[in-house]
């Protein structure tokens, strides 16, 4: 069984990528190892995530 001290990866997963920099802030004060590394992972899928839906919004866009 894994030690609680190292908290929970995906929770900081899901607060990265819902939360964002927030989320990120309160991982890094209150989790563990575990939840800030999730954090970090999840808040990179977002931006990655909201990159993507930019690039594809411009070129629909742009095919007028």
């Amino acid at each position: 069984m894994a030690n609680d001290s190292q908290g929970n990866f995906w929770l900081g997963a899901a607060a990265g990528f819902f939360l964002g920099c927030i989320g990120i802030v309160l991982c890094l004060v209150l989790g563990g190892s575990e939840t800030k590394r999730g954090a970090w992972i999840g808040f990179g899928a977002a931006v990655l995530l909201g990159i993507l839906f930019a690039v594809l919004g411009i070129v629909a866009g742009g095919s007028n």
